[in-house]
């Protein structure tokens, strides 16, 4: 009923890393994690396998989605170790609260829709994705009171010029993390973000921290 996260070394100590890199290791992270639990679960990640099963997939369409999807299905393992620096990019200006109950400023939003059989869905990615062409100085769809949005990414879309700079980093199905630009992401990204419960063509679901 859990996604395991175990923490490795490589990403023990982000600092070592530039603010980039710790931020694509994070995500890698995270996409060993889902992967690890989909193998176990037919290919499937939690947000195609009902609740019965494991998965959160009956909360998807529900208000507090991005704070199901976090806080209830994810178990994280420290070994003494802060585990919430893990799910903040280094360069987040909102610091990591500390605990589980406590999971709220978080760097990265999930993909609703993503699924294994479809590689090029995105299971996550930065938090700093917004609306337009044009980046903008904020979050975009990340709120400020950290309470989580529910999104449908119909495009144009762009990274904000926050954390990496009008760039972000995208986690996708297969389990891999490419590095984006806002003027990459519109043509070569948006229209394979969707995942198992999206007709062709359809808005990538996005929940954002």
């Amino acid at each position: 009923m859990f996604l395991l996260l175990a923490l490795s070394s490589s990403v023990a100590n982000p600092r070592l890393k530039s603010a980039r890199m710790g931020c694509v290791d994070n995500l890698k992270e995270l996409g060993t994690a889902y992967r690890l639990w989909g193998n176990d679960n037919g290919g499937h990640y939690p947000d195609a396998v009902p609740v019965s099963q494991g998965g959160w997939a009956d909360y998807v369409a529900r208000p507090d989605a991005p704070a199901v999807a976090w806080t209830n299905y994810l178990i994280l393992e420290s070994g003494g170790t802060n585990l919430s620096e893990l799910l903040a990019c280094p360069t987040d200006e909102r610091r990591p609260a500390r605990g589980i109950p406590a999971l709220t400023n978080l760097s990265y939003f999930i993909g609703a829709d993503a699924d294994d059989p479809y590689p090029q869905s995105f299971l996550g990615g930065d938090r700093n994705l917004g609306a337009g062409a044009v980046p903008k100085d904020d979050y975009g769809y990340s709120p400020a009171d950290g309470k989580g949005s529910n999104v449908f990414l119909r495009g144009p879309a762009c990274w904000s010029l926050k954390m990496h700079r009008a760039g972000g980093n995208i986690l996708l199905g297969d389990g891999s993390v490419q590095q984006i630009s806002s003027r990459n992401l519109n043509p070569n990204w948006l229209i394979t973000g969707q995942g198992h419960a999206s007709p062709t063509n359809a808005p990538a679901h996005l929940l954002f921290p």
